[in-house]
């Protein structure tokens, strides 16, 4: 009898998430259990990996107690020093077995249940798609404040400034990727922290792989680790770095890079 084909892998970065782990992830847990249950009814399978990144507040241990509640396969990747999100989800990729990989933040801004609109357009052929706070048909049921909303501006202003990327949205963590596609630009990825999604997004733009962004209802979160002074100096100086390592694509302001070939296809 040969065993369900693994399609789809969830990869959920940790970094002392807790709290979330200990809160309101149970619904998670639920839903997964359910769609992992319909997905085995096509002969398919999916897996969770957790891409646990050095935390210091016991949610190594919480996700050890927590695997047991999947009807799925899980998988834990721990690093025993902190590598970053990007460094961490990259672990995950490495791990993973699905032919399609999901970004899934733990806070669950985005709820599951949206997780098959990433894969329905997947399945059209897409080699990337985002789940986009900025398309016009997404539906926000909480704000951000006022310092994450300048902050979200600013960043997007600075990146259209020094990359031409026709993309509105890099930050969302709901996404889905084809892992063939992924694996090569993840072995290359410079920039490990917070702005990891930006560069794998101008990467993908770069090389021609098709992307598509998709309206979302998103929750903000009123708790977030982004501090206020540090991290955009910190962002800033990371995309200054990253501008220079893509110098040979991007050589001149304020025209688009030599290799430019368009990836994103509108179909709605």
């Amino acid at each position: 009898m040969n065993c369900p084909l693994i399609k789809t892998s969830i990869i959920i970065p940790v970094y002392n998430e807790a709290d979330n782990l200990r809160g309101d992830f149970i619904k998670f847990i639920t839903w997964l259990n359910h769609f992992s249950k319909k997905m085995r009814g096509l002969d398919e399978e999916i897996e969770l990996v957790f891409a646990e990144d050095g935390s210091t507040d016991g949610s190594y241990r919480i996700l050890q107690e927590l695997k047991k509640s999947f009807d799925c396969p899980v998988t834990i990747v721990h690093s025993s020093k902190r590598l970053g999100k990007g460094g961490g989800f990259c672990n995950g990729v490495s791990a993973a077995r699905g032919q399609v990989v999901i970004l899934y933040d733990c806070d669950m801004a985005v709820s599951p249940n949206q997780i098959p609109r990433l894969l329905e357009k997947i399945e059209e052929g897409y080699d990337i798609v985002i789940g986009s706070r900025k398309h016009k048909a997404t539906r926000l049921i909480h704000y951000p404040t006022f310092i994450r909303f300048l902050y979200g501006q600013i960043g997007y202003i600075i990146g259209k400034t020094l990359f031409y990327i026709p993309l509105k949205e890099t930050q969302c963590g709901f996404k889905a990727f084809k892992r063939s596609k992924l694996l090569p630009l993840c072995k290359i990825l410079k920039t490990t922290g917070w702005l990891f999604d930006f560069e794998l997004l101008l990467r993908s733009f770069y090389n021609g792989l098709s992307i598509v962004e998709i309206p979302i209802d998103f929750r903000y979160i009123k708790k977030t680790r982004i501090h206020i002074i540090f991290d955009p100096i910190k962002m800033f100086l990371d995309l200054m770095r990253l501008r220079l390592c893509t110098l040979k694509y991007y050589p001149m302001l304020p025209f688009k890079p030599i290799s430019y070939r368009k990836s994103t296809r509108e179909k709605d």
